[in-house]
């Protein structure tokens, strides 16, 4: 048979069913077709006129090209199940809740998250899958393996939808959009956890006390506070933190050249206004006045933090105890009552704070010190 006709046979006539059996006409009784070689031709057309009245055909291993979208697929069953990408088209139900999906293989990987079934399991620390995929991706933990690489920087990655994340952060693309507030992102995980901000759902709770937080790592920073594990490690000095923000900031420390030095104290800063700044700490002048209250400060951020006591805008809120805050520095001293943590240092002592205003206090005991 012809390559030619034997494609008009796939797409002109209805599918094979699987019971289905066909003999050709001149076969003896053996079952063997016994068509001399030089009538070829006659003994396709015999059994084209056959599968053509028996209304079956082959199943089909022709590729096929899709109308809608010119795809070429490899067969007409792989065309079928494409279809149904255009078509909406979910035949199959599971029996245990609403999903529907367009292919049986789909189906039969979702009821595994009925029946519990992890079929693909990890030779080295015994996780277990329900797909091979997701097993393939978690064996790159164990031997370090990152194939993909992006293609406008150095990075590498395990995963190739790790990579596709990444590479957003190049192209500044942010499709996914928020329906409330319409802010976009460029990870959908991102995207779920900002939601909650909406809804005011807390999912991760602590084993330790009953605070919830609306993300995963936030929980994870909490927890360390019950545990006191400090993962984060100043390549420097060798002074590690329980949170990655703290360790940022720690490391500017190291990094900024600080040539202008205080003449009371031996605070030294980056700048001449913010050398400006800090001395106003040893004056009794308090330039910045509120305008509904009698309260005076030394610097204007605390004086425009404090205005907001008057009109009750407290918009920073803590995710532990909920209590709300008119400024984010003040949210972010009061979570160290809940952390523990002692970020700032005195450089002549050594002696630890929380909060800087304490180390200012401490650093005048120096300076008066000195000056005995």
């Amino acid at each position: 048979m012809t390559n030619s006709r034997y494609q008009r046979l796939c797409t002109e006539t209805p599918p094979l069913r699987r019971s289905a059996r066909i003999s050709c006409p001149r076969a003896a009784g053996s079952g063997t077709c016994i068509t001399d070689s030089s009538d070829s031709e006659a003994h396709s057309e015999s059994l084209s006129t056959m599968m053509a009245s028996m209304k079956l055909t082959m199943p089909c291993l022709w590729p096929q090209r899709c109308r809608v979208c010119k795809k070429t697929l490899s067969s007409r069953g792989a065309l079928v199940k494409h279809m149904r990408s255009h078509t909406g088209e979910k035949p199959f139900a599971c029996t245990s809740c609403p999903a529907t999906f367009t292919a049986r293989s789909l189906l039969r990987l979702h009821l595994r998250t009925h029946t519990g079934e992890r079929p693909y399991k990890c030779d080295t620390c015994g996780s277990s899958f329900t797909q091979q995929a997701p097993l393939i991706n978690h064996l790159r933990t164990h031997t370090g393996e990152r194939p993909y690489e992006c293609s406008l920087c150095p990075a590498t990655f395990a995963k190739l939808d790790s990579l596709q994340q990444h590479t957003r952060t190049h192209t500044g693309e942010k499709r996914y959009e928020c329906t409330v507030c319409h802010h976009r992102f460029t990870q959908f995980s991102t995207l779920v956890g900002h939601s909650r901000v909406h809804t005011g759902e807390k999912l991760f709770a602590c084993t330790a006390c009953p605070a919830a937080f609306t993300h995963r790592k936030t929980l994870d920073n909490h927890q360390r506070t019950h545990t006191g594990e400090k993962p984060y490690r100043c390549h420097v000095c060798g002074r590690r933190f329980s949170q990655q923000g703290n360790l940022k900031r720690h490391v500017q420390l190291h990094a900024v050249d600080k040539p202008h030095k205080c003449s009371l104290c031996p605070a030294a800063f980056a700048s001449e206004q913010s050398l400006e700044a800090h001395e106003l700490s040893h004056k009794s002048e308090r330039p910045f006045k509120c305008r509904t209250c009698p309260a005076s400060f030394v610097h204007e951020r605390n004086r425009d933090a404090h205005e907001r006591v008057h009109t009750d805008d407290v918009p920073f809120s803590c995710s532990v105890c909920d209590k709300n805050f008119s400024a984010l520095r003040r949210l972010q001293r009061h979570l160290l009552t809940h952390t523990g943590e002692k970020t700032v240092e005195c450089s002549i002592c050594k002696k630890r704070f929380s909060r800087s205003c304490s180390l200012t206090r401490h650093m005048r005991m120096h300076a008066r010190k000195n000056q005995v």
